[in-house]
């Protein structure tokens, strides 16, 4: 081999190791282990006292911080430092999942004649507003995480526009073990009590006499 071809090689060989080193620079088909997706159950049909067989409600998609605002299952192994699941991952992003399930929820508590969100219920006699603060597996206190979740939740006369209550809502649940499938089924049960207790509260506040309600600007 020539000096010349030597170094041709010795440049080839190098870039290659540079490369591989880098890892590939595009995804390929097939190429690393897919992320396990999972999902929640929205919650379970709930006795009401009181129906509104003749109004309709809007539910918004809830706010959130960047924090939660991904298909990643967010954990805090010490506060204030929050990190996602490796290997897991929500079927949809955290605040429209939830949105999905609370539609589901309330339609299936026959509450309101129509439920949906602003894109199907323009016209909506009453509007959800949530604010989704907390929504992850917390390692502070055990190894076994609990899972915590906080709601704001507004509800709106639609026309006019007003404020008719707000709350918040905390729920915590212990998950069994560290293991994936015991960690999310604690998530489904902390975000079924969430929404059950937003369905009991938005009846509630529906209920009460309304001398005193808020315009909103």
């Amino acid at each position: 081999m020539t000096w010349h071809g030597f170094v041709r090689l010795s440049v080839v060989t190098l870039a290659m190791i540079a490369l591989s080193a880098c890892g590939p620079l595009v995804e390929l088909p097939g190429g690393g282990d897919p992320a396990s997706l999972y999902t929640l159950s929205p919650a379970r049909p709930i006795a009401l006292a009181t129906a509104f067989p003749d109004a309709t409600l809007m539910i918004e998609e809830p706010e959130t911080s960047a924090a939660y605002d991904s298909k990643g299952i967010a954990l805090m192994p010490e506060a204030r430092e929050l990190r996602y699941y490796a290997g897991a991952k929500w079927v949809d992003r955290a605040p429209r999942m939830f949105q999905t399930l609370l539609i589901t929820a309330f339609e299936e508590s026959g509450a309101f004649r129509d439920v949906g969100p602003p894109s199907m219920t323009l016209a909506a006699d009453y509007r959800l507003h949530t604010a989704l603060r907390a929504f992850n597996a917390d390692y502070q206190e055990s190894a076994a995480p609990t899972v915590r979740v906080t709601i704001h939740a507004k509800l709106f006369g639609a026309r006019p526009l007003n404020l008719l209550g707000s709350t918040r809502i905390d729920v915590e649940e212990p998950a069994g073990s560290d293991r994936m499938t015991d960690i999310v089924a604690a998530f489904d049960r902390a975000a079924q009590r969430a929404m059950t207790d937003i369905i009991t509260w938005t009846v509630s506040t529906l209920e009460t006499p309304r001398d005193h309600q808020t315009t909103a600007p």
